[in-house]
């Protein structure tokens, strides 16, 4: 470093300063280039900063070069933006927790696999970094506080005064310190911290504040482990004045940058949601409030109701809904009778709220229902119930993790054979002990299709699964020297090899007469493979020495009867079977299918789809690995080609066939903004992907919902797409389709179409507004007390009387399009 930075508090001073610098740089023999210095300066910048007397803040220069930055397309790439980034850390509160996800890109020997995490990871650090506060200058004379956390993945801190933030910091974990306790993850974090920050107050007085109790006693505690006895000793080397601050008091503890919401006489605030956003200070969060675009108005209503820049006469009966409590908005409709009023979260800190309440361990990455009823009481914003069911369902962790509970997917599709040795299928059975005395451990299984009987000649088709004794070279040229297509079956999918089922047989007729001795399982392998051949099979309703041989093996008990039959008899008797084993064959499968079917679904997928594949993970004790605590998915994987119920996809560089079962579609998020293009939908009326059981319309996707009674009433508003109960697309504000099951629903429907054409004329106003598009939308129930007017739809919307209409519940939604009433 050969720069040289000189702070005074006040000019002469400044002048003194400079005199005395400039006699030790003659005395040491340097020089100064001009052009390069600066005197007499109120902000300087400094090493990417810019430096005043209101703080340190960040250059919006070097702010913009990385959040221009465009995904990294492999692992040198970020290392680099976590280089560029790592500077300005001590601007993000737990940055080391956002960047978990690419610090695992930066391990030695991690493969490149940029998933929907590291994305989310990217674009947070790059938002907060555009929303970095001004640091605080230290004073020296007033009480630092230090506030600390910790997690499962890393620990952080923040120290401040005067409720003004001078520095954060925080680290991730490694694998030693993830396995610490509770209290030895937060005592850490302390102890870290105070390291980080002793150069601001040294053996000055500091107040740790904490949400661990027992941190508070940790100098009294007993039975303490030789770790946290070191810790204790080396918090006695400072000046500590500890606070414990629990539950929702303490706003700062869990996320190192909040201050508690002053508590309001008559009112049951919930600060749950404040404790859960990324933000940095209260200020931060009442100015996002203020410049919300879709409610941003309502608030500057409140807070100023002789405001120009709003609408004052929509706003007056919007606001009724709303309050303004210490300089926060909240939505004042109670959700329980707890009496809490819900605070409305801007647009730009939604997706931190959801990442708190269900990305973190804390919030355990539960379904969309769970999260959605956590939030429910205390926090309100439009469409909140559709955003937080939308980002659920496109979250990466949930989607690989999470168990799949839908019904299996695939119909039925029988392998259909006419007649013998066209389609064998053959298995590996075993291994089993050494018999006796020949020594064999595996049964080689051979089963026809159509007969049931393989042992003579070639076969047209063979279907086999993929061990490695059946796609090894010389099986493969065996197949190519006798004109036989090779088949195999999809990985982990037994069920489409008929051998399968023989093999179950016949292990429990080996088990039936094996006893004790198991290596005896051979003795009786000729004998069950007789029993086989001459019992009835369910399929063809014939025997399978029956079709084969064109009569019925002769057995013990048919020499008492004593029955012949002569060549003749066989040759014409064999074409009948035939015909009557493929009837009885297409019987079957049409019974198994139907039965099959009533428990499977459709998955409708396409070429280029992204799916994930299910993983089969076991226990590995050498490897300190837990089965069920393996990803249940893994991918996305493209989709390049489809084939009945078994889909061609993408995979380590080579195609790799697998049913359609073994894979689920997978949603990634596309922005943070969740479409807000159909109304509300009741706590009730869930969205499902339904499947079709036409497979001719393989490829499409459908989406069907339950119609709540709401919906049957056309919404208003401004260019939105609703779809009525015939799954037509109809544009409100303009042409509509009418349908409905009485004259009321339709005079209901054509009479708010009327007041949607005359919403989107230019509201007539005293102010000199321009008239500029609204991002949201009133829904509001409203009860007729004596008559619509005739002439209704030429009254002004600002000028609609308000005796005519009682209101009764008033809501907002976040739709494109003017403010209207509803009827």
């Amino acid at each position: 470093m050969d720069d040289v930075i000189i702070t005074s508090p006040s000019f002469k001073d400044h002048l003194d300063h400079l005199t005395q610098v400039f006699t030790l740089l003659r005395d040491a023999g340097l020089t100064l280039n001009k052009e390069k210095c600066h005197f007499a300066r109120d902000k300087l910048k400094y090493l990417g900063l810019i430096i005043s007397k209101e703080g340190i803040e960040t250059d919006n220069k070097k702010i913009r070069a990385i959040t221009e930055m465009k995904p990294p397309k492999n692992n040198r790439e970020v290392s680099k933006f976590l280089g560029m980034t790592g500077w300005y850390q001590k601007f993000i509160p737990r940055y080391a927790d956002i960047c978990e996800p690419l610090y695992q890109l930066k391990k030695k020997g991690a493969k490149f696999n940029w998933s929907g995490e590291a994305q989310d990871s990217f674009d947070q650090i790059k938002r907060t970094l555009t929303e970095a506060p001004i640091l605080q200058l230290p004073n020296f004379s007033e009480q630092f506080n230090l506030f600390t956390d910790a997690s499962g993945v890393g620990i952080g801190a923040v120290l401040q005064q005067n409720q003004k933030p001078i520095a954060f910091a925080s680290r991730t974990l490694n694998k030693a310190e993830r396995n610490y306790t509770v209290t030895e993850r937060e005592c850490l974090a302390v102890i870290w911290a105070l390291n980080k920050f002793k150069t601001y107050f040294g053996p000055l007085p500091v107040k740790v504040i904490t949400d661990h109790a027992a941190l508070t006693k940790l100098t009294n505690g007993k039975n303490l482990s030789s770790r946290m006895i070191r810790w204790a000793l080396k918090l006695s080397e400072f000046n500590i004045e500890w606070e414990h601050r629990p539950g929702v008091q303490n706003v700062v503890a869990d996320l190192l940058s909040r201050n508690p919401v002053d508590s309001v006489e008559g009112s049951q605030i919930s600060c749950a949601a404040l404790r859960a956003l990324a933000i940095n200070s209260r200020e931060q969060f009442i100015k996002e409030q203020r410049e919300d675009p879709e409610l941003g108005h309502i608030y500057r209503y409140l807070e100023n109701p002789d405001d120009g820049s709003v609408n004052a006469t929509i706003c007056e009966s919007w606001s009724q809904d709303f309050k303004l409590i210490n300089g926060l908005l909240f939505y004042a409709k109670y959700f329980s009778n707890l009496g809490e009023l819900r605070v409305y979260i801007p647009g730009s800190l939604r997706k931190d709220i959801m990442k708190e309440f269900h990305d973190l361990p804390l919030a355990g990455h539960l379904g969309k229902r769970k999260t959605y009823l956590k939030l429910r009481d205390t926090c309100y914003f439009p469409f909140m119930r559709k955003y937080i069911f939308e980002y659920v369902s496109t979250c990466d962790r949930c989607q690989k993790f999470n168990y799949k509970n839908a019904l299996p997917a695939g119909r039925l599709m029988p392998i259909v054979s006419k007649y013998p040795n066209e389609i064998v299928t053959l298995d590996l059975v075993g291994p089993y002990p050494a018999s006796r005395p020949e020594r064999y451990k595996f049964i080689l299984v051979i089963t026809d299709h159509f007969t049931k009987w393989s042992r003579y000649g070639a076969p047209i088709s063979l279907i086999s699964d993929n061990g490695p004794q059946f796609i090894s070279d010389v099986f493969e040229h065996l197949s190519h020297r006798l004109d036989i297509k090779h088949m195999k079956t999809v990985t982990y999918r037994p069920q489409s090899n008929l051998t399968e089922r023989v093999n179950r047989n016949l292990v429990q007729m080996i088990a039936s007469f094996v006893e004790e001795n198991h290596e005896n399982w051979d003795q009786f392998l000729h004998e069950f493979a007789f029993a086989l051949r001459t019992a009835v099979n369910e399929t063809t309703n014939k025997t399978p020495a029956e079709l084969f041989l064109g009569r019925k093996i002769i057995t013990p008990f048919s020499k008492l009867i004593n029955v012949k039959e002569d060549a003749k008899y066989v040759g014409n008797n064999i074409e009948r079977l035939f015909d009557e084993a493929r009837r009885n064959m297409q019987k079957q499968h049409k019974y198994w299918e139907k039965h099959y079917n009533l428990r499977r679904r459709d998955v409708h997928i396409k070429v280029n789809d992204l799916v994930l594949l299910q993983t089969h993970f076991l226990s590995a004790a050498g490897k300190k690995q837990v089965g069920k605590f393996m990803p249940k998915f893994e991918g996305p994987y493209k989709v390049l080609e489809i084939k009945g119920n078994n889909l061609v996809i993408w995979k380590n560089g080579r195609n790799i066939t697998v049913n359609i079962d073994q894979v689920r579609v997978y949603r990634p998020r596309q922005s943070d903004t969740i479409s807000s293009d159909s109304p509300i939908e009741t706590l009730y009326d869930e969205q499902e992907v339904s499947h079709g059981s036409n497979r001719s319309n393989q490829g499409q996707f459908k989406e069907h919902r339950k119609t709540s009674s709401q919906e049957r009433v056309q919404s208003i508003a401004g260019p939105s797409k609703l779809p009525d109960r015939r799954n037509a697309t109809t544009t409100s504000g303009s042409r509509m389709e009418v349908s409905g099951r009485d004259n009321q629903t339709r005079q209901t429907r054509a009479t708010t179409r009327r007041h949607n054409e005359q919403a989107e004329k230019t509201v007539p106003s005293n102010q000199t507004n321009t008239r500029r598009p609204c991002p949201y939308y009133l829904r509001s129930r409203i009860q007729e007390k004596d008559r619509i007017h005739e002439n209704l739809n030429n009254i002004e919307i600002n000028g609609i009387p308000g005796s005519i209409f009682h209101r009764r519940s008033l809501s907002m939604e976040a739709m494109n399009g003017d403010p209207v009433h509803r009827i």
